[in-house]
Parts: structure tokens; C-alpha cells; sequence
């Protein structure tokens, strides 16, 4: 469940979040693959402007390796990318790419 601060609530019922997610494995040993939920705030335009990683989506990156600082700019990268607007495939296809050229240290 999503929560806003009352002051938002309006703008957030026009709000659609969008989903994807891309199964991955942190390393060849691993036991099982680790799904990262790609989910994105979006506002009730179409043009890129509150977009952004929603926690779980951040949380996911963490789980995976990265710091919090590079999981929140992986996915504001991810979210804020237009070609991602309707287009979850493409931010799978932009998250696989991100993880294989830019793995967790």
C-alpha cells in the first residue's frame, strides 16, 4: 500500500505507478534469483515530472548489492526515462543492461 501526505492525496488519485519487474541472479552460486520490482511513481501526465523510484523498487537494488545511493540513482535513471512511459519492457530491458555493465562492487 502507497501512502501520501494529505496534501498530495488529490494529485495521487489521478497517480498511476508503474510496474515491471526483472529477475536476476546477484552471482552464478546463488541459490535462487532475486526479483527486483521496477516500480515507479508517476504523475497524471504523461510528460516526465514527479517521476521517481518508489521504495520497494529502491529497496530491491539495496537487497542486490548496490548501496543506497547507487539504487537511488539507478532508478531515478530508470523512472525519469521516457522511453519508459507505458513501457515496461523497455524499463526491464534498461535495468538488465544497467546490471550487467554496472554490477554491485
Amino acid at each position: 500500500m502507497i501512502r501520501f501526505a494529505p496534501l498530495a492525496l488529490a494529485a495521487s488519485l489521478l497517480a498511476v505507478p508503474t510496474l515491471a519487474a526483472a529477475h536476476v541472479r546477484h552471482s552464478p552460486a546463488a541459490a535462487r534469483p532475486l526479483t527486483i520490482q521496477i516500480s515507479c511513481f508517476r504523475g497524471p501526465w504523461q510528460e516526465i515530472i514527479w517521476d521517481r523510484a518508489e521504495a520497494r523498487f529502491t529497496d530491491d537494488l539495496v537487497a542486490y548489492g548496490y548501496s543506497y545511493a547507487e539504487a537511488d540513482a539507478i532508478g531515478t535513471r530508470i523512472c525519469r526515462d521516457p522511453e519508459g512511459v507505458d513501457n515496461p519492457q523497455y524499463l526491464v530491458g534498461v535495468l538488465r543492461g544497467i546490471l550487467r555493465t554496472q554490477p554491485p562492487r
